[in-house]
């Protein structure tokens, strides 16, 4: 099974230099905003019990619990930089065409196996599929308004381009504690102070 992901968070994240010092139980901040660690606990530890629970022929990777927290923050970010573009460009994204797009990808792909995907591979329980998905018909209007008709790699570029454009004047900080981001990679790396935590997921057999 081959799930079309358009997330394309850790291919633009770009984080400060400054200290996380003034920041305490801050997992990232993104323009001002902060993303709380407590959050990202919270949903790892979601996800973790979902792997736990999921038959193991469907999952395809079972990721650590550092690796779960950078999948997590990933996603986090680029929620709030969509937001902002969002605002920007007045895009719409109604619940009625989530719903209508999060069944449409379970009837293709499979309910059990698109949700065992996405725990293992992007760090989302179920409980936030519908955001995810509204996510992905953001990216979609985006490179819709910015490249309509073109090719999908010219709009990928363009949704490249445009979100990094809002991440440097927005900025984003990661904490340290979490890892480091790879500017060549575009993709999270252990860091000096990067969490320890990196046993993979117990999957109940």
């Amino acid at each position: 099974m081959k799930l079309r992901i358009l997330v394309i968070a850790s291919a633009v994240l770009l984080t400060a230099s400054c200290s996380f010092a003034d920041k305490a139980g801050a997992a990232a901040v993104v323009g001002g905003t902060e993303i709380p660690s407590s959050q990202v606990t919270s949903q790892v530890n979601e996800v973790r019990i979902e792997i736990e629970n999921t038959s193991p022929e469907l999952l395809q990777d079972i990721p650590g619990m550092a690796q779960l927290s950078q999948m997590i923050i990933d996603r986090l970010v680029l929620e709030e930089v969509l937001t902002y573009a969002v605002n920007e460009m007045g895009i719409k994204v109604s619940d009625a065409q989530v719903a209508q797009y999060r069944d449409a990808v379970f009837r293709n792909y499979g309910e059990a196996e698109v949700k065992a995907q996405l725990a293992s591979r992007n760090g989302l329980a179920s409980a936030y599929v519908d955001q995810f998905m509204y996510d992905l018909l953001v990216q979609r209007a985006i490179m819709d308004q910015l490249t309509p008709g073109m090719t999908e790699e010219i709009q990928a570029a363009a949704l490249y381009k445009y979100l990094s454009g809002i991440i440097t004047e927005q900025g984003v900080e990661v904490s340290p504690r979490y890892g480091t981001w790879n500017i060549e990679t575009l993709q999270t790396a252990a860091g000096e102070n990067y969490l320890s935590t990196t046993t993979p997921v117990e999957v109940i057999q």
